[in-house]
């Protein structure tokens, strides 16, 4: 990687430790559960563009790391996502143990990756380098190749058709919860949030076609991915810092009557 291209990689990471770290502080100040959600979801969008550098950095010795890491955070990205839009609309109560099955994929496929760390140094290298072609003799690196080809061709793209239905279901109830009782606010806040959604899927869209896209090849291609998510990432963190809680809007208005 260039200096150029190095530098323009660290940019949405850079963006996303900030906005983690930021609200995080301010979950702390007020105690509101969204925020501590949404500093959640740019914690893992912050470990995936992370990754993303030090792999393409060539940093082989982190390679191993990466290698097993890489599948569960990326499946990290949409559940928090959608624990963030729930909590902001309030479907779910603030401690509620539901929201956690969300992350059952993330901790299947770390339990079944995670078997490769015990590999000897030399195993791992030359399986990650793609020198190691015949795994036929190997039976535990052919498991673990076909979990990963299965979660990375397979599940990822299976997960984001699901999490594409259940955000528009979410909206869509929202919606009708302000058509039975109007609120101009509430109406503004879904304006808002239906905004931060399409923002979110272009970005998402971007991440799972990225090898497809010649980013982990061509340098041009991953300036112009950095760039392009920088951006949308700036979009999200603007945006995040004006939601407020659709359930604490209505108790303001019925206070106010």
């Amino acid at each position: 990687m260039s200096t150029f291209d190095y530098i323009i990689s660290l940019i949405p990471v850079a963006e996303c430790v900030f906005s983690a770290a930021l609200f995080l502080w301010l979950y702390r100040r007020s105690k509101e559960n969204p925020q501590v959600r949404l500093s959640l979801f740019f914690m893992f969008l912050s470990l995936f563009y992370l990754m993303s550098v030090l792999f393409y950095g060539g940093l082989h010795q982190l390679t191993p790391v990466l290698y097993v890491l890489s599948l569960p955070v990326t499946l990290s990205i949409l559940p928090a996502f959608y624990i963030f839009l729930t909590s902001i609309t309030g479907r779910y109560k603030n401690h509620s143990i539901r929201r956690h099955i969300h992350y059952a994929p993330t901790v299947f496929f770390f339990w079944m990756l995670m078997p490769f760390w015990f590999e000897p140094a030399s195993v791992q290298y030359d399986f990650t380098s793609g020198n190691l072609h015949d795994v036929s003799n190997l039976p535990l690196l052919a498991f673990i190749r076909n979990v990963y080809r299965i979660g990375v061709y397979t599940v990822i793209h299976a997960q984001f058709v699901v999490y594409f239905i259940l955000i528009l279901i979410e909206l869509r109830r929202c919606r009708r919860q302000i058509e039975n009782r109007y609120s101009f606010n509430e109406q503004m806040n879904l304006s808002g949030i239906t905004y931060f959604v399409l923002f979110f899927i272009l970005l998402y869209i971007l991440i799972i076609f990225s090898h497809f896209l010649g980013v982990s090849i061509y340098p041009v291609s991953r300036i112009i991915f950095n760039i392009v998510s920088s951006g949308i990432i700036f979009f999200l963190i603007i945006r995040g810092l004006k939601f407020r809680k659709m359930t604490n809007v209505e108790d303001a208005e019925k206070d106010g009557v």
